[in-house]
């Protein structure tokens, strides 16, 4: 009857301003967010055909990471101010089960 701790280093990442085209998207994404710790992943969104629903999934290396990513909710990324917060798993309000992703 152990209790088990689930440990989350995934952030995500809402009013993200999406230019598909250049992936700037991504790039600015993964270095805004590397003043937290080491970003091993960036996910964002896309609909089933390809354009940016406005929102993406930030993957830490440590749980710790995406605590400090947390206190950027109302900083500017790319001229919006974003909203931070941790994803949960897949099926939850920020899971997302019907999405394509475009990954770094």
């Amino acid at each position: 009857d152990t209790a088990t701790t689930e440990i989350y280093t995934q952030a995500f990442v809402g009013s993200v301003r999406c230019v598909q085209e250049t992936g700037s998207t991504n790039d600015s994404v993964s270095k805004f967010f590397g003043q937290c710790g080491n970003v091993t992943h960036v996910r964002v969104a896309a609909d089933l055909e390809g354009k940016p629903k406005g929102f993406a999934h930030v993957e830490f290396e440590t749980a710790e990471s995406v605590q400090k990513a947390l206190a950027l909710t109302g900083q500017a990324l790319d001229g919006r101010r974003i909203r931070v917060d941790v994803a949960g798993t897949k099926g939850d309000k920020h899971g997302g089960n019907n999405l394509s992703l475009i990954h770094i």
